[in-house]
């Protein structure tokens, strides 16, 4: 049996908190740090990234680490 529409989505209804945990936002860091050190270009860094489901963009503080395919801010890259 399959599950219904409404638990399909719940993941679109989390809220991600205003300010990151350190310590994950640190793994997450960790966890691509080899990407942003082999990328050879700012198109092959996005691809990279969202094989490993994240994506990056432009913010005032910088370059911002979003979830993929939901665009959610995780924390600034640096």
């Amino acid at each position: 049996m399959a599950p219904s529409p409404d638990k399909w989505f719940i993941r679109d209804e989390v809220a991600m908190p205003a300010h990151p945990d350190p310590f994950l936002l640190a793994q997450i860091r960790q966890l691509i740090a080899q990407d942003l050190r082999a990328a050879s270009s700012h198109d092959d860094l996005m691809r990279r990234l969202a094989a490993k489901g994240f994506g990056l963009r432009d913010s005032d503080d910088g370059p911002m680490l979003t979830t993929l395919p939901h665009g959610r801010d995780i924390g600034p890259l640096h």
